[in-house]
């Protein structure tokens, strides 16, 4: 049995209201997954500098791929020209944020951290109603989301030589 107001579940209903693949959900979701294993990799004191940046390449390559499933999910032009209501991060977005929430959520439910386990449903329930909101906008043309902005920017060394 699943239930209705899980993140992933959540995810999948707005990407179908989308039209959205739930594969591309998935795909997210274990990239997700594969990502945080990466970073508690980089983290073990037994690590070896190799190793640990070995895995940051690896996290690194996954966000680049993580961005381009985003872009992917987004690329539905689901704004309509009559749309009034707007929201402050697209479709795609909204599904990653929701599938980071279902990690943590199994995270701290394993660890029985019950207090932040009930902080998060409390997040979870907020997400829910936006996610019901959107949905019936969505059908209804409503829906003005922000276009996607994916931009990674990584702190550039400087050249010395370069003009300020």
């Amino acid at each position: 049995m699943t239930d209705p107001d899980r993140p992933l579940e959540l995810a999948l209903r707005l990407a179908d209201a989308a039209g959205c693949a739930a594969e591309q959900v998935h795909a997210l979701h274990a990239l997700h997954a594969r990502q945080w294993t990466l970073e508690d990799l980089t983290r073990g004191e037994d690590k070896s500098i190799g190793q640990i940046a070995s895995a940051k390449r690896e996290i690194d390559a996954s966000n680049s791929r993580r961005h381009r499933l985003i872009d992917q999910i987004d690329g539905h032009g689901l704004n309509a020209a009559s749309a009034h209501r707007l929201y402050s991060e697209t479709v795609g977005e909204l599904i990653d944020r929701l599938l980071i929430l279902e990690l943590k959520q199994h995270a701290l439910r394993r660890r029985e951290d019950t207090a932040a386990v009930d902080e998060s449903a409390e997040l979870n329930r907020h997400l829910a109603e936006l996610v019901n909101e959107l949905v019936a906008d969505l059908a209804a043309g409503r829906a003005k989301l922000p276009p996607r902005f994916g931009v990674k920017v990584y702190q550039q060394q400087r050249d010395v030589g370069a003009a300020a």
